[in-house]
C-alpha cells in the first residue's frame, strides 16, 4: 500500500504539479504517474487546490475531507443514549436477547426516518 500523499511529497511540490496541470503544461497521465494517484483523486485535489486559491487559504494535503462522525439532532441522540444506557444496565440479565429490530422500528416511528443498525445475526 502506498503511503499518504503528504508523507510522500511536500505541499509546494504538489502545488507546482497542480499548477502545471491546470495550465496544460503537463498531461493528466503524467501527473497521475508523478504523484502516484488515480485520475479521480487528481481531480479532487485540483478542485480543492482551486478552492484554496480563490479563498486564499492554505492547501491541505492531509486530513479528512469529510467528517468521520455522523451526528444526530439533539432529541434523537438523547433518546438513543437513554436506550443504550437501558440496554447496558440490563445486559447482565438479558445477555444476547435484545431485539434491536424492534428498537429500530420504535426509533423510526418516533422520529419519522429509518436508522441503520448493525445486523449481528450469524449465518
Amino acid at each position: 500500500m502506498r503511503s499518504q500523499l503528504h508523507k510522500r511529497f511536500s505541499r509546494s511540490f504538489v502545488e507546482e504539479i497542480l499548477e502545471a496541470f491546470n495550465d496544460h503544461r503537463i498531461s493528466e497521465e503524467k501527473v497521475c504517474e508523478l504523484l502516484d494517484l488515480r485520475r479521480a483523486r487528481l481531480y479532487e485535489l485540483r478542485e480543492l487546490w482551486l478552492q484554496c486559491l480563490i479563498g486564499k487559504k492554505p492547501f491541505p494535503l492531509y486530513g479528512r475531507r469529510k467528517s468521520a462522525f455522523h451526528r444526530l439532532p439533539g432529541e434523537e441522540e438523547r433518546w438513543l443514549h437513554e436506550e443504550l444506557a437501558f440496554i447496558q444496565r440490563k445486559a447482565v440479565v438479558h445477555r444476547g436477547r435484545f431485539n434491536f429490530a424492534v428498537l429500530a422500528e420504535e426509533v423510526e416511528k418516533a422520529f419519522g426516518h429509518p436508522f441503520q443498525r448493525a445486523d449481528t445475526t450469524p449465518y
